[in-house]
């Protein structure tokens, strides 16, 4: 049991290692964390501010709080 769990998780690793290998993801990650752009790209920077006014975000979410019963109820009766 122990060593399908090993394998498995072996297999999972392998794949990751492959991924984060990869031309394509070396390329996003460098876009999305370093801000690095291909030459003749420009790079735009929009404030979170900015993107809550044009869609429309509301300032606060309001949380519904309800019993636990209620909610189990909800989820398999409704």
């Amino acid at each position: 049991m122990i060593k399908k769990i090993i394998f498995v998780l072996g297999v999972i690793l392998v794949k990751k290692l492959v991924e984060v290998g990869s031309l394509q993801f070396i390329e996003q990650q460098a876009r999305d964390k370093l801000s690095l752009a291909r030459p003749g790209e420009t790079i735009m920077v929009i404030p979170q501010s900015e993107i809550d006014k044009v869609l429309g975000a509301q300032k606060e979410v309001q949380k519904i709080v309800e019993p636990y019963w209620q909610g189990w109820l909800r989820l398999f009766w409704r």
